[in-house]
């Protein structure tokens, strides 16, 4: 299925700077053999080792593009700081824009379109405001109504919801009716559940709370992400919000040494050891892979989509091994959270990661049965 570019966003600039932070067309061969499969597998692997490289330094191209893309809005935001707004707070929300541009790149990849400048702006904006309302519900206790008023286009009483007004302003500028309409809800969504994070304090929470709460958080801000896309409504949608709960799933495995030292409770509470994390997980990614296998879509761009999240999928396993080891296989909360942060930090880019996740992560293969729902 093919998408070609058309007015989606609202953009003077011409349509001759297309993306190329993936640059992939993939192999036109087809995978016969365990050896192709193998040669593929590498060929994605560079890739997107290429990409998250570039995404995880803050001297790298995705935030040297960011920072371009959204200069007036940043220096803007800077403006506004009275003092209110930590320094952390800016760097966490660019942060948010170059992991929305990256997950915006990787979507528009598989819908086979090519994100153009201008939408290269509105991704950023989006990431701001992932990120902005991460940080009122969080770090400003920022209570429902209010977050529901900025989303009216209240101007906001503080600087730091002056600075969501900006970005969310600027953001539909850019926007059609169609693209407003659906950001619209889905930043509704988004808020409810990060509101409704905050009952993750709280040790009465239940597992079915808990799990709804991640799955939600998670797949809305994907859906806000195919909100700019074209050809990315019903079952598309459907999948891409799979996959936003499968990440966030990830993220609270892989943040089990932070969450336990503040408290929070997620689905990794209601595990009986590390075992049952990644039995889990597994069973999320296999989930979140079989809602892709029934849409239209070429067969080697689901196969480098979905590769790329096998990818995070081992080195997620890979950082619960290296807690396992280090907890003597007991997966003892209370424990973890008064252990030295510091020795749960691990290198995806280390030499003994590449050694115990190279063979797992070469091995993808498309095809494979899915698993039930395991809620």
């Amino acid at each position: 299925m093919s998408y070609l570019p058309n007015a989606q966003i609202k953009n003077e600039e011409p349509e001759t700077t297309p993306s190329t932070a993936i640059g992939f067309h993939g192999p036109s061969w087809r995978l016969y053999s365990p050896m192709m499969h193998f040669l593929a597998n590498t060929y994605y692997l560079l890739l997107f080792t290429r990409m998250s490289f570039q995404a995880n330094r803050e001297q790298g191209r995705y935030h040297h593009r960011v920072r371009s893309r959204a200069a007036g809005l940043i220096s803007q935001a800077q403006e506004l700081n009275d003092g209110s707004i930590p320094e952390k707070a800016y760097r966490k929300i660019q942060w948010y824009m170059v992991s929305t541009l990256f997950m915006g790149e990787l979507a528009a990849h598989l819908a086979g379109y090519r994100i153009r400048s201008g939408e290269e702006r509105a991704y950023c904006y989006l990431g701001a405001l992932i990120g902005l309302s991460d940080i009122l519900v969080d770090d400003y206790q920022l209570e429902a109504p209010a977050l529901e008023a900025l989303l009216q286009q209240h101007p906001g009483d503080t600087p730091i919801e002056r600075m969501f007004s900006i970005y969310y302003q600027a953001l539909f500028r850019l926007v059609d009716a169609g693209q407003a309409e659906r950001l619209k809800a889905a930043f509704a969504e988004l808020i409810h559940y990060q509101v409704a994070s905050l009952r993750q304090f709280d040790t009465g929470i239940s597992e079915q709370d808990t799990i709804a709460i991640t799955r939600g958080k998670g797949g809305a801000s994907l859906k806000l992400c195919a909100a700019l896309l074209p050809g990315t409504e019903g079952p598309m949608q459907e999948a891409l919000y799979e996959l936003g709960g499968f990440i966030q799933f990830l993220n609270d495995a892989q943040d089990l040494p932070k969450d336990a030292r503040e408290g929070v409770v997620t689905f990794v509470r209601f595990r009986q050891g590390f075992p049952d994390i990644l039995q889990y997980i597994e069973a999320e990614r296999r989930r979140t892979f079989h809602s892709f296998s029934t849409l239209a879509l070429k067969r080697s761009r689901l196969r480098y989509f979905l590769f790329c999240f096998h990818a995070m999928f081992v080195l997620i396993t890979y950082k619960l091994g290296r807690y396992a080891r280090l907890c003597a296989g007991e997966l003892d909360m209370q424990r973890i959270a008064v252990m030295d942060e510091k020795i749960f930090r691990a290198n995806p880019f280390s030499m003994s990661f590449i050694r115990a996740a190279l063979w797992p992560i070469l091995s993808f293969r498309l095809d494979r049965r899915p698993a039930p729902s395991v809620i």
